[in-house]
């Protein structure tokens, strides 16, 4: 654990002292800049993946086939790691074993798939494609903000590099 952390710390220290150059020194203002920008949407981002994992929870949906390795993060961990990777573009159909095994009539059986179905799309409309333009549109803002004053940063990267 101290070795990773004195690795993080190491590559932390490097990419400060990188700010003396120019170009550099703009684009490590711009990431560390958009990581602040994007608190509140990084914290929106897994609230809504935690809704939407328990949401698949309480309907018995289960992940795919990929996910099977993961017996470590367990159901819901798994279930997790399903929404997250769907909301990033690789996406993976609901699966529902469970439903086809339970003793209940089909129409009941097919309200269900139905209702992991609505959940799957909501899920998809909504994290993929929303919320993914939404940081894409933060960023985009952030950047700009950041350009305006390119030569400002730049001025005060190096003269924090002299104290």
């Amino acid at each position: 654990m101290v070795k990773i952390a004195l690795v993080m710390l190491s590559f932390l220290k490097i990419v400060n002292l990188l700010r003396v150059f120019e170009d550099l020194s703009f684009k490590i203002t711009v990431i560390a800049t958009c990581m602040y920008d994007l608190g509140p949407f990084i914290c929106c981002y897994f609230a809504f993946n935690i809704f939407f994992s328990m949401c698949y929870a309480s309907l018995g949906s289960e992940t795919d086939g990929d996910l099977e390795p993961g017996h470590g993060l367990g159901y819901f961990g798994r279930l997790v790691l399903s929404v997250w990777r769907n909301s990033v573009g690789k996406l993976s159909f609901a699966v529902y074993p469970t439903v086809f095994a339970n003793s209940e009539p089909t129409m009941i059986k097919n309200i269900h798939i139905f209702m992991i179905y609505m959940v799957y799309f909501t899920q998809i409309m909504w994290m993929f494609t929303m919320m993914l333009n939404f940081m894409i549109a933060v960023i985009e803002e952030t950047y700009a903000d950041v350009e305006k004053v390119k030569g400002f940063h730049i001025t005060k990267n190096k003269a924090q590099l002299n104290l």
